[in-house]
Protein backbone atom coordinates (compact mmCIF):
# COMPACT_ATOMS: atom_id res chain seq x y z
CA UNK A 1 0.00 0.00 0.00
CA UNK A 2 1.40 3.39 -0.95
CA UNK A 3 1.36 6.51 1.22
CA UNK A 4 -1.63 8.01 -0.61
CA UNK A 5 -3.87 4.96 -0.16
CA UNK A 6 -5.98 4.32 2.89
CA UNK A 7 -7.28 1.17 4.47
CA UNK A 8 -11.04 1.24 4.97
CA UNK A 9 -12.98 -1.25 7.02
CA UNK A 10 -16.52 -1.43 5.73
CA UNK A 11 -19.69 -3.30 6.61
CA UNK A 12 -22.05 -4.15 3.78
CA UNK A 13 -25.03 -6.49 3.51
CA UNK A 14 -24.25 -10.00 2.34
CA UNK A 15 -26.45 -9.57 -0.75
CA UNK A 16 -24.45 -6.52 -1.84
CA UNK A 17 -21.17 -8.34 -1.18
CA UNK A 18 -22.34 -11.20 -3.41
CA UNK A 19 -23.35 -8.78 -6.15
CA UNK A 20 -19.98 -7.05 -5.97
CA UNK A 21 -18.13 -10.35 -6.04
CA UNK A 22 -20.12 -11.55 -9.06
CA UNK A 23 -19.55 -8.26 -10.89
CA UNK A 24 -15.83 -8.27 -10.01
CA UNK A 25 -15.50 -11.81 -11.37
CA UNK A 26 -17.34 -10.93 -14.59
CA UNK A 27 -15.15 -7.86 -15.06
CA UNK A 28 -11.91 -9.69 -14.18
CA UNK A 29 -11.25 -7.31 -11.27
CA UNK A 30 -10.55 -7.67 -7.60
CA UNK A 31 -13.29 -6.76 -5.18
CA UNK A 32 -11.39 -3.57 -4.32
CA UNK A 33 -10.99 -2.62 -7.98
CA UNK A 34 -14.69 -3.26 -8.60
CA UNK A 35 -15.72 -1.06 -5.67
CA UNK A 36 -13.33 1.72 -6.72
CA UNK A 37 -14.52 1.59 -10.33
CA UNK A 38 -18.16 1.80 -9.24
CA UNK A 39 -17.46 4.68 -6.86
CA UNK A 40 -15.52 6.62 -9.48
CA UNK A 41 -18.31 6.07 -12.03
CA UNK A 42 -20.91 7.34 -9.57
CA UNK A 43 -18.89 10.52 -8.98
CA UNK A 44 -18.45 11.08 -12.71
CA UNK A 45 -22.15 10.58 -13.44
CA UNK A 46 -22.99 12.76 -10.47
CA UNK A 47 -21.29 15.66 -12.25
CA UNK A 48 -24.02 15.43 -14.89
CA UNK A 49 -26.78 16.07 -12.36
CA UNK A 50 -26.48 19.82 -12.79
CA UNK A 51 -27.05 19.43 -16.52
CA UNK A 52 -30.00 17.13 -15.92
CA UNK A 53 -31.50 19.64 -13.47
CA UNK A 54 -31.14 22.41 -16.06
CA UNK A 55 -32.82 20.26 -18.70
CA UNK A 56 -35.63 19.35 -16.33
CA UNK A 57 -36.17 23.01 -15.47
CA UNK A 58 -36.32 23.88 -19.19
CA UNK A 59 -38.86 21.11 -19.80
CA UNK A 60 -41.01 22.30 -16.89
CA UNK A 61 -40.96 25.85 -18.25
CA UNK A 62 -41.90 24.59 -21.72
CA UNK A 63 -44.74 22.53 -20.27
CA UNK A 64 -46.09 25.56 -18.39
CA UNK A 65 -45.89 27.60 -21.59
CA UNK A 66 -47.79 24.93 -23.55
CA UNK A 67 -50.40 24.70 -20.81
CA UNK A 68 -50.94 28.46 -20.94
CA UNK A 69 -51.26 28.35 -24.75
CA UNK A 70 -53.78 25.53 -24.45
CA UNK A 71 -55.84 27.50 -21.92
CA UNK A 72 -55.88 30.51 -24.28
CA UNK A 73 -57.08 28.29 -27.15
CA UNK A 74 -59.85 26.86 -24.96
CA UNK A 75 -60.95 30.36 -23.95
CA UNK A 76 -60.93 31.49 -27.59
CA UNK A 77 -62.95 28.44 -28.67
CA UNK A 78 -65.49 29.12 -25.92
CA UNK A 79 -65.82 32.73 -27.11
CA UNK A 80 -66.16 31.63 -30.74
CA UNK A 81 -68.81 28.97 -30.05
CA UNK A 82 -70.93 30.41 -27.19
CA UNK A 83 -74.01 28.33 -28.03
CA UNK A 84 -72.23 25.01 -27.62
CA UNK A 85 -71.24 23.39 -24.38
CA UNK A 86 -68.15 25.08 -23.05
CA UNK A 87 -64.84 23.51 -23.79
CA UNK A 88 -63.01 22.76 -20.60
CA UNK A 89 -59.91 21.07 -19.35
CA UNK A 90 -60.57 17.67 -17.82
CA UNK A 91 -60.35 17.68 -14.06
CA UNK A 92 -61.12 21.39 -13.74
Amino acid sequence: MSNNEYYLRLRIPETVRRQLMKSATLNNRSMTAEILTRLQTSFESGDNLGTADDELQAMQERLLSLEEQFRRHIAKANEHYPSRKAFRIAGE
